[in-house]
């Protein structure tokens, strides 16, 4: 197994996390950032999307997992409860195997021969449905589960069916509905309950806080009262200032998502360091019984969820600012044909979204990326833009491995960084990667951006092709001109008649054995007509 370094204040750490938003997988990220700044760990976080992902845009983002520089971090950090939402288990375990030479830790899965941070939550599914049947004498329980493949969704549903069997109460099919961790799965589920199935139920339990979100929203449209008319509950503990705002406070079971964070940076530091004294860390939640449920009374807005509200508040008009900043961004990068305006624009563009480091490479060539089949990474890559406030500025264009993520020199250096990783990509077409300082971190902003440079770019490749083309056939054409003369040269010497004519017969070439026999000279021919002579 490799091992780069044995000091703690030089180590590297890559993070593999499906994405930079969403209330569980911020709280992660979040949780190893802050203990990494603690103890001065440079992290560069690749944020693709799930593996096998149903939405196919999802699955280009997914060349990035091939990007990870082996030889140049000394651990990884896999957030394998946000990646193996539509995988099975097998295939899961071919994923991880890719970095098997690297000291390497999972979050929210246990897996043979690996260091994990996991909690032994999903049980207290069942103590809150027996809370729900034995306390508010509910029975009839719609449930939303998560992603098929995902473990901890058929653990959560598991304990579930365990609770209503443990009561003497039949888990109806109907009432159960397929789900994908998100919001807009849970508004659909009550959507297929209620207007499909035309099904009652007493509550909604949601194998997740995301689906209880949408699942609210929906029965809120429909004038469905929470919890007078429909009991909700969630899964996760995820804070969410919309419900908060309508004094919806939900019942959920609340995981220790961003300590699980912290505990993965410190297991996989103590493993890389020969420290480590547990290869399991197994973390314990506690269920929140709140007014969903019908546990406490709808009160007025207290001080914390208020304070919450300004918070989310003053983020909402921060990227509000920088989304209107985005747009004129989006003006400006239009209508770029050609790198060296691109390179000049976004130099100015990123410093004024305040990145203090930033990145672009271009794949040498670009390569196609077709879903199931394995991502072959070039073996260069062009470096075309580079700054960070350390002093690093590019001048020239770099030539360098595409497996190093940089150049060599960008990763000697004694300050810590912290990064994240964007593929740039239209559709199948893979043109390279942007990496950036962590000060835009919401895929709000840093998607549409991602997007827009894919978008530019690949109208300067087709540019630059078109001019190739342009190129290769004004050559091919002067090439045929050239030819057609020789011909012309040699065939006036030839000793049979040989001439061209166009559509109306009229002479274009005769060589000197025609102008001969027609006794005319090479002067007197353009006006001449083969129907002249043949009358």
């Amino acid at each position: 197994m490799t091992q780069r370094n044995s000091n703690q204040s030089n180590l590297v750490i890559a993070v593999l996390i499906s994405s930079m938003s969403g209330g569980y997988q911020e709280l992660l990220w979040k949780g190893i950032y802050q203990k990494a700044l603690e103890k001065g760990i440079s992290l560069i976080f690749f944020a693709g999307k799930p593996l096998n992902s149903p939405y196919l845009d999802d699955r280009y983002h997914n060349s990035l997992y091939s990007c990870v520089p082996l030889d140049r971090v000394d651990g990884i950090i896999i957030a394998a409860g946000t990646l193996d939402n539509y995988i099975l288990p097998d295939e899961f375990r071919h994923f991880i195997s890719n970095y098997v030479n690297v000291p390497t830790v999972t979050i929210g899965h246990k897996l043979p021969g690996i260091p994990s941070v996991s909690f032994s939550t999903n049980i207290l599914m069942k103590e809150m449905v027996d809370h729900l049947i034995v306390k508010h004498r509910l029975k009839n329980f719609a449930f939303v589960k998560g992603p098929e493949q995902n473990t901890e969704a058929q653990e959560r549903y598991g304990f579930f069916c365990d609770a209503l069997e443990k009561r003497g109460i039949e888990v109806n099919s109907d009432l159960v509905v397929q789900g994908s961790f998100d919001s807009v799965s849970g508004e659909d589920a009550i959507k297929i309950l209620l207007d499909q199935r035309q099904v009652s139920f007493d509550a909604v339990i949601c194998a997740n806080d995301e689906m209880a979100f949408g699942a609210y929203t929906e029965l809120n449209n429909r004038g469905i009262k929470i919890p007078e008319d429909v009991v909700i509950t969630g899964f996760d503990g995820i804070e969410d200032p919309a419900f908060e705002y309508n004094n919806i406070s939900l019942t959920t079971v609340k995981q220790p998502i961003y300590q699980m964070g912290q505990e993965a940076l410190m297991v996989i530091v103590d493993y890389i360091l020969g420290e480590s004294k547990e290869n399991n860390i197994s973390l314990s939640g506690e269920i929140l019984y709140r007014f969903s449920c019908g546990c406490s009374k709808k009160t007025s807005q207290d001080f914390s969820c208020i304070e919450q509200l300004k918070n989310e508040s003053l983020r909402r008009a921060d990227l509000q600012q920088l989304l209107w900043h985005l747009k004129n961004i989006t003006s400006e990068l239009s209508g770029i044909e050609d790198f060296n305006s691109f390179k000049t624009t976004l130099h100015s563009t990123f410093q004024s979204l305040g990145l203090n480091s930033y990145y672009l490479s271009l794949f040498q060539p670009k390569v196609e990326y077709h879903f199931g089949r394995p991502f072959d990474i070039p073996n260069f890559s062009k470096l075309i833009i580079a700054h960070n406030n350390g002093g690093v500025s590019l001048d020239d264009e770099i030539i360098f491995a595409s497996k190093g993520l940089l150049p060599q020199d960008f990763f000697e250096t004694k300050d810590p960084f912290r990064l994240l990783v964007q593929p740039l990509f239209s559709k199948t077409e893979q043109f390279g990667l942007l990496i950036h300082s962590l000060e835009i971190n919401d895929e709000t902003l840093s998607g549409p951006l991602r997007e827009q440079i894919s978008s530019v770019i690949k109208t300067i490749v087709l540019n630059s092709e078109r001019k190739a083309a342009e190129l290769k056939l004004h050559e091919t054409l002067q090439l045929l001109r050239q030819s057609e003369e020789n011909y012309r040269q040699m065939a006036f010497l030839l000793p049979t008649l040989l001439y061209e004519t166009d559509l109306e017969f009229n002479f274009l070439f005769m060589n000197q054995a025609t102008l001969d026999i027609l006794g005319l000279s090479q002067e007197n021919t353009e006006t001449k007509s083969m129907i002249y002579y043949i009358a």
